[in-house]
């Protein structure tokens, strides 16, 4: 028994070592990274055209949306790489169960009860360069006024349409 003790503490500390070692070079508290010892970097000349297209939420809706901490680990991790925030362009397309992710916390405390964990990380996000997107088709269908969308998200037409614009405007794709 004394032994799980010692198994249980030293697995908790040890995953709290590994925490509390993550950095956040722009995206304070958000999409941690850790120092590597790499053989490749990405080019600090070269200008990166990133679009997100984020379409899961939390499973708790206390938890911050992964998707949206995944974009702060990618600028994270471009920054640390000495990757210039002007040759990062982030563009972020929030879609189906992560529409919610992106919502004032009036609508989300009654919806969930509990605050939108993500509202600090998208003011974060967008002091970065980052543009939101939010799917006009998914809040029609929800029957979400967009008086609920946060200011620093913009309602498009459809996110289809947004991401297919991008795209052909060469931003790289990653969905979330």
């Amino acid at each position: 028994m004394r032994a799980h003790i010692y198994i249980i503490a030293f697995m908790f500390f040890g995953i709290a070592s590994m925490k509390s070692q993550e950095m956040y070079p722009v995206i304070k508290g958000y999409g941690g990274i850790v120092e590597v010892d790499s053989e490749f970097s990405p080019d600090t000349d070269q200008e990166y055209r990133l679009i997100f297209d984020v379409t899961l939420r939390a499973s708790n809706p206390a938890d911050v949306n992964a998707g949206l901490d995944g974009v702060a680990r990618v600028i994270n991790l471009h920054a640390y790489a000495g990757v210039p925030k002007e040759n990062v362009q982030v563009i972020v397309v929030v879609r189906q169960g992560a529409t919610y992710s992106v919502l004032d916390n009036e609508y989300y405390q009654n919806k969930f009860q509990v605050d939108n964990p993500n509202l600090d990380l998208i003011k974060q996000l967008k002091a970065a360069g980052v543009k939101f997107y939010v799917c006009g088709q998914n809040l029609k269908r929800a029957k979400i006024e967009t008086k609920h969308v946060v200011g620093e998200v913009q309602v498009a037409l459809s996110a289809f349409t947004t991401t297919t614009h991008y795209r052909m405007k060469g931003y790289a794709y990653y969905k979330f």
